[in-house]
């Protein structure tokens, strides 16, 4: 179990600076993104209150600064979607990245395919979970 949130931590470092999150641990299941959060990456030399502004003019308020990549947590209330908000924010100058808030699980079972992150099938069928039953 250590060793999981040591690689949980991890990926959390990694994630929150770079705002990438296609790769991902096998210990780990990437599930949809939290409704009307988005990360947000601002110029470097942006300041906090310019930030809010910036955030404020788009209907939306930040829920936590970050210090990695001068970035931020965004609510947007009118949330029309990951792909209009994204659009919608990275016209504006200041501000570098978008990326979804995504929810990072932990899984019990470390499977042994190295390319069970990207097969579709396992969420369809639930056979991460089928990996911890036994008989």
């Amino acid at each position: 179990m250590r060793r999981e949130l040591k690689m949980l931590l991890s990926a959390v470092a990694v994630s929150i600076p770079s705002l990438c999150f296609s790769v991902i641990g096998e210990t780990f299941s990437l599930q949809a993104a939290k409704p009307k959060e988005l990360l947000v990456s601002f110029e470097k030399d942006a300041t906090a209150s310019e930030k809010e502004q910036i955030i404020a003019s788009q209907g939306g308020f930040i829920v936590k600064h970050f210090k990695t990549n001068n970035s931020a947590l965004v609510r947007i209330p009118e949330f029309k979607g990951f792909m209009s908000a994204k659009e919608s924010l990275q016209k504006i100058d200041g501000i570098n990245q978008v990326a979804p808030n995504r929810i990072f699980y932990l899984q019990a079972t470390t499977a042994n395919d190295p390319k069970v992150n990207s097969q579709y099938h396992h969420k369809t069928v639930k056979s991460l979970e089928a990996w911890d039953i036994s008989v």
